[in-house]
């Protein structure tokens, strides 16, 4: 899934290909959307709403600012509540994915180490909410840890943030600029088209099955 993957197969002696997470981009596919009020989101699960929790001050601070709604899907918990932040909480249904995700204005991807998520599982990882929200054409601020750091092209498809204060600044960025939304979107799309579609990634899955059926064992 990612190069982090394939160094420690190959330093226990393997072989390893890497072959990313994809979408059918022709599913996950950008639509118009005409939010009054821009929806800032996250989906993911219970075992990962923790990344997100770690943003709430963040988001609590530009409310003060700017008006959005934090749309979190499948976090696990009853309610998700942030001091002067419109909260909509739903639990994650896969007849709904890629409609969470098309409706989204700003897509969320916090990373950060924690008892649950230690360094060793987050550079695992392969990025998929990434490249979900390219796929939709969502512009998306991501914490550059482990394989998000090599996805996307930074500034182009996205924005990147470490500290609380770099998350605002790119936040802050993206709620004042529909415009640059939209260039992001439109970049970040392309960039799904040309590297994580199903055609692109199968030619080498099918590759490799050959190869390895070639493999006296």
């Amino acid at each position: 899934g990612n190069r982090f993957i394939a160094e420690y197969v190959e330093k226990q002696g393997g072989q390893a290909i890497i072959v990313p997470t994809v979408v059918d981009t022709n599913i996950f596919s950008p639509i118009k959307k005409n939010n009054e009020i821009p929806i800032l989101g996250w989906i993911g699960t219970h075992s990962t709403f923790p990344l997100l929790q770690s943003i709430f001050p963040v988001l609590e601070e530009l409310t003060l600012k700017y008006k959005f709604v934090l749309k979190v899907v499948g976090s696990g918990e009853k309610n998700v509540e942030i001091k002067g932040v419109t909260v909509e909480n739903l639990p994650w249904k896969m007849e709904r994915e890629t409609e969470d995700f098309q409706s989204l204005d700003i897509g969320l991807y916090p990373i950060t180490t924690s008892d649950s998520a230690v360094n060793e599982w987050i550079l695992g990882k392969s990025g998929f909410k990434a490249i979900q929200y390219m796929a939709v054409g969502t512009p998306f601020v991501v914490t550059p840890i482990g394989v998000c750091a090599e996805m996307g092209e930074e500034n182009i498809t996205h924005l990147t943030a470490t500290s609380k204060r770099e998350w605002y600044t790119a936040l802050e960025k993206l709620l004042a600029d529909k415009n640059l939304r939209e260039r992001l979107g439109m970049t970040a799309r392309q960039h799904s088209l040309e590297t994580y579609t199903v055609k692109k990634q199968v030619e080498i899955l099918a590759k490799t099955f050959r190869k390895v059926s070639k493999i006296d064992l």
